[in-house]
Parts: structure tokens; C-alpha cells; sequence
């Protein structure tokens, strides 16, 4: 359930920036095609990219560790 919530975040914020863009569009706002717009929308939309990424590799990390196909060195 953990990582459920903490996937959903990140997804939600992604699907909510598309629907804002998308009913801008339908109702012909010109400001939805700005480059100030389209630059804030690209950089939100990166950074839950990139912090999707890190939550899929850490649990592959973990998957990799139960099942013995990565192992832990501690120093």
C-alpha cells in the first residue's frame, strides 16, 4: 500500500497538469500554448518523471535483494 500512495503521487500530479492543459485547449486560451506555460509544464512534469523513475529502480532494488540477485555488501 506503501508504494501504491507513492506512485499514485507523482501520477496524479501528472494526470491533473494534463487535464489543466487539455481544458485550456478545448476553450481556445491562447496562454495554454506560452512558452512560459509549456516551460512550467515541462520542468513539473520532469521532476515526477524523474522522481517515478527513482521509486521504480529502488523497488526493482528490493525485488533484486529478496530474491537473491543482489546482495548487500556492508563496510
Amino acid at each position: 500500500s506503501v508504494a501504491s500512495h507513492e506512485l499514485k503521487t507523482p501520477l496524479t500530479s501528472l494526470k491533473l497538469q494534463i487535464q489543466m492543459l487539455q481544458r485550456q485547449i478545448a476553450q481556445g486560451n491562447p496562454t495554454a500554448y506560452s512558452k512560459s506555460k509549456i516551460d512550467q509544464l515541462v520542468t513539473q512534469s520532469d521532476r515526477q518523471v524523474k522522481q517515478l523513475v527513482r521509486l521504480v529502480d529502488d523497488m526493482l532494488d528490493i525485488a533484486r535483494i529478496r530474491s537473491g540477485k543482489l546482495s548487500l555488501q556492508k563496510e
